[in-house]
């Protein structure tokens, strides 16, 4: 409803944020609107003749220009997605430019505001009114004169706002309260129905919104909950919103798309003829006794001029209600529980807030503070209707030094100014429901929260729809535990004119297992006397002989899920009934069956899958008897962050009661990570009394991997993604390998901040692949036969496909298969050099010269290791991280990464070593498909407010996310921004291997007082700082005028090197202090080292 009026009677209007200034309030009587109207259509004309007015213009002359761009930058290559989505185009604007600019598109000129203070002044100066933009009147030929889309001085809007404002009062909403819980329960059943299954979550509420609208306002039932296929309404409703916004984008496929122009008439024809049947249904039918919204429109006379409504004008709002008044509150629910999933304290608080009250009533809603913060703070970030337009009839001096002439009409870009850090701290990107709790959203800024739009002309079904959002997110918090069933999955939002999340999909559980749903009481129905549904008592239902084992997994990558599923393999085959899950599916853990956890980290924090299930035991519940063991993977080159949640997951649980059956295990994924699994898994097995044989073949499960389908088991929530260029920055030499910058165009919608990863798939190198295929003696294209463990029959796969796209062929081999190996040799010596890499040999001779299987096989020619067994011995492909060097300021839909290219002798004898991904992506070219995706970093971004200064350390390749941390700045100062210091100490070897040279030295004499690169030569003669750290030692005075002056510290780059060493010159800055002034100051920054202004990304 975020598209309606406002009702003016609404109990929040009064809202500092809301308060709209005097001349505009929603509280006008009926002449006041008439009036007001009257006046509009004054200004409206006056605008065309300055000598018409009576107060002086002001010369546009004296005020700064509002920056901004034009139609041919809109239509570069770097923004393919604008068109189909332009808020990727306006944040990409506000990015560049802040807060104003315009565009200028085909001969039209748009204005936009995005930050508190210039919008704040915008809306309250002179008389303001609300402009109709071209994407509202894209909408009217089917919404005609609808109270949305009619321009202020159409007599048609006040008529129709008189006459249906009652319908949305306070009163009135409360009476729709019981059709909202009939809708409720509805939707509650379904779900509890498909449990455990993939629910479309936007789909499944755009059904909730639009059966309540429709049976709200129009006694109209879809029944969208009793069908599987949307009510033909949607489909032909989001085709012509989504053309229109093209249309309103690119005004010359009106003429010229003859397809285009075709559906978006025969989708206009056909939501006419709906909603005339919906009318007709109702002159036939009669009211029955209710006074809705259809009522009023039909029956009920304009108390001013004494008229009623025209047939098509009824029509006209019909339509207008039932599109706005579901689409942009099923965004506001979709977004709201996506962000509370992402975050899980914010879903444990809003049950215990539920929890608390028992069952759901009408007076009750108002007793949920948290859950009203919850979608505030929802509506914030992602306001469902992102933008509006005014027009003042004054000229408006905006705080930004910028000038708004009278009558201009100007974009409210709500994304931006509800991301604004004056307004709302400095973490304005962060979901914090508590932020609008104890007098935080009262006291907000004045008009810095307006996702409801302004003035009379703002939303008219704000109460109504504040009411369905709070009876619907209560009730399935009440009801389910939710989680994404792509735990990697990361906001993507769909634009047709309002937003929604785009493909977001969850599993939903009863949080009481075996109760039926908990539904919200009807206003006749008592809760005195009713018992809430309590936990029953478990039956066994895991068979005769056999017995239940819980095994969770929280994963990113699918590495650790495959462990759990091979364990639970293993497990089905010893007597046990083993029942697989993601951490975030148990939230209570159960004392009747063992639990057993595999699990990552994820830059130090859980992986996606398993933040409630870490949120759940921070809350200190109690696990008394509860028997569990644990098994951590991780990569020992994030030293920082290395078995962070596997440990104190396994600390916590032990803390609070639990009983640990087998030590913990670890895997680091650079070393025997697959052999330290078996092992702790081979004593977990014989705790269990499952020990036994442990030979059985895990099975292979395989796709082709093509641009079309991703292998899923391995590579959840990848797509295709296109290389754009990929040119070498540094030739290989002696001392160093080569380093590449490779540009790539990102699957589509898909939208990254600066800082982030992404993640690719890759595949082996061709070299390998033919060893293999050479040393079993097989043809790259004989058929192999497969089965996996989720198909239902075999699957013929040339043997290429299999070693290049689905198994590790360069990994080092697992201390478990040298006895295999050995035995399987008929040459004494080559079995007594297997032997000899076991024991204390291990680490040394197979771990550090990254010995694989193929290149021992290549030297034991006599080991007769099959095929079958050798394509089992193996980890299946993994996805690879890389720090995106790129800033989507440059071009939203591409980014690039900064590479070193690992190649050369083989420390394990064979010819040569080349690193999987890195040669894989060497090779690619333009035009060549990827499958990749952006995994976001938790903490390692540009500070939301671009004037806070920053501070980078680097060394090597490290500097690539510096790279696009200085590239976002640098177009910032050249769009007009202001920019805090940005600092950077690089270290390398000479300066020939310092990476993107040309850029940072370009950028630091374009912009000397802002950019600033500081470098150290370890290898170059008469380089005056060895090391980062002597740089930084030499310019301390200056790291602490950083400091004091509020800068942001990051590092990138080794933790064996750079990282302590930047360390000990950090207590060196203590030590060397002149004065205790300097000392405290000194002592300031290196506490800070350990808190959010100092972040890390550091490798081995």
């Amino acid at each position: 409803m975020g598209l309606f009026k406002k009702q003016d009677s609404d109990p929040m209007a009064n809202a500092t944020t809301q308060t709209p200034p005097a001349s505009d309030t929603g509280a006008l009587s009926n002449n006041a609107i008439t009036k007001t109207i009257s006046s509009a259509s004054q200004r409206r004309g006056s605008n065309t003749t300055s000598s018409s007015r009576s107060k002086v213009r002001k010369d546009p002359k004296k005020y700064k220009p509002i920056p901004g761009t034009n139609s041919l930058a809109l239509f570069n290559p770097k923004l393919r997605a604008a068109l189909h989505n332009p808020l990727i185009t306006i944040n990409w604007l506000h990015g560049l430019y802040g807060e104003a600019f315009k565009v200028s598109l085909l001969g039209r000129e748009l204005t936009f505001l995005s930050s508190q203070r210039n919008v704040d002044k915008m809306l309250s100066t002179g008389k303001v009114v609300k402009e109709a933009h071209d994407f509202l009147r894209a909408l009217r030929p089917a919404a005609g004169e609808g109270l949305f889309t009619v321009d202020n001085d159409n007599p048609n809007w006040g008529m129709a706002h008189r006459i249906l404002m009652p319908a949305f009062g306070a009163m009135s909403v409360r009476n729709m309260y019981d059709d909202m819980v009939d809708l409720a329960r509805s939707m509650i059943t379904r779900w509890h129905t498909h449990q455990n299954e993939a629910i479309d979550i936007p789909d499944q509420l755009t059904r909730l919104t639009l059966d309540t609208i429709s049976l709200c306002a129009f006694d109209y039932r879809f029944n969208s909950f009793f069908k599987e296929d949307m009510h033909p309404f949607i489909g032909h409703m989001l085709e012509f919103l989504t053309l229109g916004g093209r249309r309103a984008m690119m005004p010359i496929n009106k003429v010229f798309n003859i397809s285009q122009r075709a559906k978006f008439t025969n989708a206009q024809h056909r939501l006419q003829e709906f909603a005339n049947e919906i009318i007709a249904q109702r002159v036939k039918e009669g009211d029955k006794g209710r006074k809705d919204l259809c009522h009023r429109m039909l029956n009920v006379a304009d108390p001013e001029t004494g008229e009623k409504l025209s047939h098509e004008n009824i029509c006209a709002q019909l339509l207008t209600f039932l599109v706005a008044g579901h689409e942009t509150t099923s965004g506001l629910l979709s977004f709201a529980l996506y962000y509370m999933v992402k975050n899980p304290k914010t879903m444990r608080k809003a049950q215990e807030e539920v929890d608390a009250i028992g069952w759901i009533t009408q007076d009750s809603l108002t007793k949920m503070p948290y859950i009203d913060a919850i979608l505030k703070e929802a509506l914030r970030l992602q306001p469902t209707a992102p933008m509006f337009a005014v027009s003042s009839d004054e000229d408006v001096e905006l705080p930004s030094g910028h000038l708004i002439q009278a009558g201009q009409p100007v974009f409210i870009n709500l994304h931006g100014l509800h991301s604004d850090p004056a307004a709302w701290g400095p973490d304005p990107l962060a979901f914090r429901p508590e932020r609008m709790l104890d007098g935080g959203f009262e006291n907000a800024l004045p008009n810095s929260w307006k996702p409801f739009g302004n003035g009379i002309r703002a939303c008219i079904g704000r109460a109504f729809a504040l009411q369905e959002a709070m009876l619907a997110i209560a009730t399935i918090v009440q009801n389910f535990d939710l989680e994404l069933v792509d735990p990697t999955y990361e906001l993507r939002v769909k634009f047709s004119l309002t937003i929604k999340p785009d493909d977001m999909k969850m599993r939903v559980r009863r949080r009481v297992k075996g109760a039926p749903p908990v539904f919200p009481l009807m206003t006749w129905e008592k809760a005195e006397g009713r018992d809430m549904p309590s936990v029953p008592s478990e039956t066994d239902t895991a068979g005769a002989g056999s017995r239940p084992v819980k095994i969770l997994f929280g994963s990113n990558s699918g590495s650790c899920e495959a462990l759990a599923n091979d364990l639970g393999q293993t497990l089905s085959t010893r007597g046990f009934q083993p029942d697989v899950a993601t951490l975030d599916s148990c939230l209570k853990m159960p004392t009747d069956e063992p639990v057993v956890i595999v699990t990552a980290s994820y830059e130090g924090q859980p992986c996606d899958n398993a933040r409630q299930f870490v949120a759940y035991l921070e809350s200190d519940p109690q696990l008394k008897n509860v028997k569990y063991a644990v098994f951590g993977a991780g990569h020992h080159d994030w030293v920082d962050t290395y078995m962070n949640v596997p440990r104190n997951i396994d600390s916590k649980m032990t803390e609070l009661g639990a009983e640990r059956l087998v030590p913990r295990g670890e895997g680091d994924v650079a070393g025997d990570f697959i052999g330290e699994f078996e092992s702790w898994k081979e004593g977990l097995l014989k705790e269990l009394g499952a020990d036994g044989d442990n030979s059985e073949a895990r099975s292979v499960e395989y796709i082709p991997l093509t641009s079309k389908t991703l292998n899923v088991s391995a590579n959840q929530g990848l797509q295709s993604g296109k290389v754009v260029d990929n040119v070498e920055l540094a030739a290989a030499s002696e001392t160093s390998e080569a380093k590449r910058h490779i540009t790539i165009e990102l699957p589509e919608d898909e939208v990254y901040r600066t800082g982030d990863y992404i993640s690719i798939l890759p595949k082996n190198p061709k070299a390998t692949v033919l060893r293999v295929l050479k040393r079993f003696n097989l043809d790259p294209d004989a058929k192999l036969t497969l089965r996996g463990r989720n198909l239902g029959s075999t699957v013929p796969v040339r043997a290429y496909d299999v070693l290049e796209s689905t198994v590790e062929l360069n990994m080092p081999v697992q201390r478990r298969l040298l006895a295999t190996l050995a035995s399987l040799c008929d040459q004494p010596k080559e079995k007594a050099l297997i032997e000899d890499l076991d024991g204390d040999n291990y680490q040394e001779k197979v771990l550090e010269r990254r010995l694989s299987t193929i290149d021992l096989l290549e030297q034991c020619t006599s080991c007769d290791l099959t095929f079958d067994q050798y394509i089992n011995s193996l980890q299946a492909l993994h996805q690879r991280q890389y720090s995106i060097s790129s800033s989507p300021l440059e071009a939203p839909n591409m980014c690039t990464i900064t590479i070193d290219i690992l190649r050369g002798p083989s420390l394990a004898g064979s010819s040569e070593f080349q690193g999987v991904t890195s040669n894989y992506l060497a090779d690619l070219k333009a035009g060549d498909e990827l499958a990749c995706a952006v995994r976001g970093s938790s903490n390692f971004h540009l500070p939301d407010n671009p004037e806070t200064p920053i501070v980078c350390f680097a060394a090597g390749t490290g500097i690539a996310p510096f790279r696009g941390f200085f590239q976002e700045r640098v177009l910032q100062l050249r769009h007009g921004r202001a920019v805090g210091e940005t600092v950077l100490f690089y270290g390398c070897r000479t300066d020939a291997d310092f990476l993107h040279k040309s850029e940072f030295e370009a950028w630091a004499a374009e912009f000397p007082d802002k950019i600033k690169v500081k470098n150290s030569f370890s290898r170059q003669e008469g380089s005056k700082h060895k090391y980062v750290q002597d740089r930084v030692l030499a310019e301390k005075d200056d790291v602490l005028r950083l400091f004091d002056a509020g800068a942001s510290f990051y590092t990138c780059g080794s933790a064996s090197k750079l990282s302590h060493s930047l360390r000990r010159a950090f207590k060196q800055m203590v030590e060397q202090a002149n004065g205790e002034s300097e000392k405290t100051r000194a002592q300031a920054f290196l506490d800070a080292t350990s808190s959010s202004r100092y972040a890390v990304d550091i490798f081995t």
